[in-house]
C-alpha cells in the first residue's frame, strides 16, 4: 500500500500477511499508530515508537512519539494520558487534525 499524500513512503501492515512474524520488527524500522483507536488489551512492547494518531503530519514530518519503558497493556487510561501528552509535547492534537 502506497500513501499518495507521502511522496516516497510505503508502509505495510503487519496484519497484511497471513504469518505477520515472517519478517523482523525491531524498534527502529516498526512503529505503533493509532493508539487513541486501539482497544483494550493490546500490548504495547517497550521501547517501540507509539503515536495516538498517525506518526506523520500533514507535510509529511514526524509526530512527536512516546515510548513506554516496560510493556504496556492498552487501556482507557493509557489513551488518555496518550493524548495528553501527544496535546503537550506537540502543541494541539485537536487543532493539528482540524485542519
Amino acid at each position: 500500500m502506497t500513501f499518495e499524500r507521502y511522496e516516497g513512503f510505503c508502509e505495510v501492515f503487519s496484519g497484511t500477511f497471513d504469518d505477520s512474524n515472517w519478517f523482523a520488527t525491531p524498534p527502529e524500522k516498526t512503529r505503533y499508530i493509532y493508539l487513541g483507536n486501539m482497544p483494550d488489551g493490546v500490548t504495547l512492547p517497550a521501547g517501540y515508537d507509539v503515536f495516538f494518531a498517525n506518526g506523520l503530519k500533514l507535510d509529511g514530518s514526524n509526530n512527536t512519539p512516546q515510548r513506554f519503558d516496560k510493556p504496556t497493556t492498552v487501556t482507557r487510561d493509557v489513551r488518555e494520558l496518550s493524548l495528553f501528552r501527544t496535546a503537550n509535547f506537540s502543541g494541539s492534537y485537536f487543532q493539528e487534525c482540524s485542519g
